[in-house]
């Protein structure tokens, strides 16, 4: 399963991005993924380990929370937001692709 940011929706919306039959499938059914009440420790350790890399600056409130989300469900992050890859860098448990990487 998949957790897809606003970034990459509007690419897939934009058919700016290679299609493939799991987006097509998120993008029939827009399935909704519920922030979990303690997600904020989540959040938190996230930018603990990116801090020490200076990592965290550039990285939006909004972003951590994404991330923090798609780690406690065990989703796969589809996105179109460098900011999700210095993620992972730093926290190798968010699984995360860039929906460009395949666009022709």
């Amino acid at each position: 399963m998949f957790l897809i940011d606003t970034s990459a929706l509007i690419r897939f919306q934009r058919r700016q991005a290679h299609p493939e039959r799991v987006e097509a499938r998120i993008l029939d059914q827009y399935p909704w993924v519920t922030v979990l009440d303690n997600i904020w420790a989540m959040v938190a350790a996230i930018r603990r380990e990116l801090a020490p890399h200076s990592a965290h600056q550039g990285v939006s409130l909004v972003d951590l929370l994404v991330a923090a989300t798609a780690i406690r469900l065990k989703l796969e992050l589809l996105h179109e937001d460098g900011d999700f890859e210095t993620i992972a860098r730093f926290v190798p448990e968010l699984k995360q692709r860039r929906v460009s990487a395949g666009a022709d």
